[in-house]
């Protein structure tokens, strides 16, 4: 304890020092001190070594570590806080679950962070609603959140205790064992484009004359195709270089830098398109589609399938951008490839999200007449 003393005489110390002083409380010598314009007290353990216990206490106050000071915190102090250390993710992300975790403490009433339970995080969760986007609506007017928002709301609830565990704010997560449940499901469907209309829509996209997002039809046209004949989505389309083809093998390669799952992926080229889409790239630098991460592709699949006399909106979803990935897993499986060949191309970590993406086609109950009739002799 020597070694503090100077630490403490300091001036700068000891103006951030609160003043501890010793009193008699219920019939005991307790310490007190004043934290936000309120009486604070501890109980003196031993009477002969006051001065050791009293400089204890103040290192705890002072160096501001354990639950014994941050539960005089406000819970808001410590969510801005934990939002001021989020530097691991994009600040739209932590933005994201800053309000997340927020929404869930308001909605239960939790105003001290040791309140929580994992019965009320799950009540709560269980019980919140879409956002009002409409100021002609009422929030009663929106539906549940659907299992993968619930999941996400959650997820943000105990990645702030975990940051207070972590931060020594408390001692223990009292939400450390939340199970958080396995979702697989598509929140918003989406319906593929059967042969006829994806080859309807390619060619009148590449014959229009108008200009969407910057993209000449041709080039609208062939982000089309690209999509639906190797499965790539919006942003990995988006660094798509000459040298991504490889037109020996007849694959095109991202690395996992780009990829969703951040891994390599080596995807197999439909060798019917490959001298078509070779001519295409031969004189062309840089990205082949660029800044396609930023254009609004549901507006411009949208307007070209209008243009085209197809449907937007199906009694199977709608159609967007992302359907073109629909539509590449769903001719997969038209072509007789097996639910594990299908991930794998696909590139999904678990099967049944796979069969999310699968839609039928709409001539699908044709394929009895290719079955073997074995005839009948009455």
């Amino acid at each position: 304890m020597e070694s503090l003393m100077p630490f403490f005489c300091a001036p700068q110390t000891m103006n951030k020092l609160p003043k501890i002083s010793v009193c008699q409380r219920r019939g005991a010598p307790h310490f007190r001190w004043y934290m936000g314009g309120a009486p604070r007290y501890r109980k003196i353990k031993d009477s002969a070594n006051v001065e050791q216990e009293k400089l204890i206490l103040a290192t705890e106050l002072l160096s501001g570590m354990g639950k014994f000071r941050e539960r005089h915190r406000t819970r808001d102090e410590h969510l801005r806080d934990w939002r001021a250390d989020m530097e691991t993710i994009s600040a739209a992300q932590a933005d994201l679950t800053y309000k997340r975790a927020k929404r869930v403490l308001d909605e239960a009433k939790i105003s001290t962070i040791l309140d929580v339970s994992i019965g009320r995080v799950r009540t709560t969760v269980h019980g919140l609603r879409c956002s009002v986007r409409n100021p002609k609506k009422k929030l009663e007017d929106y539906d549940l959140l659907s299992e993968q928002s619930r999941k996400h709301h959650m997820r943000a609830v105990k990645q702030f205790y975990k940051w207070l565990e972590d931060e020594g704010r408390i001692d223990k997560s009292p939400i450390k064992s939340l199970k958080l449940k396995k979702v697989v499901e598509e929140r918003n469907p989406r319906d593929r484009l059967q042969p006829e209309e994806l080859s309807t829509l390619v060619e009148e996209t590449r014959n229009s004359d108008r200009v969407i997002e910057n993209y000449t039809g041709e080039f609208r046209a062939w982000a089309y195709v690209v999509a639906v004949m190797t499965g790539l989505r919006r942003k990995e389309i988006a660094k798509l270089q000459r040298e991504s083809f490889d037109w020996e093998s007849r694959t095109v390669s991202l690395s996992a830098a780009y990829t969703k799952d951040k891994e390599l992926a080596v995807l197999p080229l439909n060798r019917r398109m490959v001298q078509d889409l070779k001519l295409w790239i031969a004189d062309r630098k840089g990205q082949l589609f660029p800044d396609f991460e930023i254009k609004r592709t549901s507006k411009m699949i949208k307007r070209d399938l209008v243009a085209a006399g197809l449907p937007v909106r199906t009694e199977s979803g709608t159609r967007c951008f992302h359907s073109l990935r629909n539509t590449y897993i769903s001719s997969l499986f038209d072509a007789g490839r097996n639910i594990a060949q299908v991930q794998r191309l696909a590139r999904h970590s678990d099967p049944r999200l796979t069969m999310k993406y699968a839609k039928p086609r709409s001539d699908e109950w044709a394929l009895v007449d290719d079955l073997n009739y074995p005839g009948h002799d009455p």
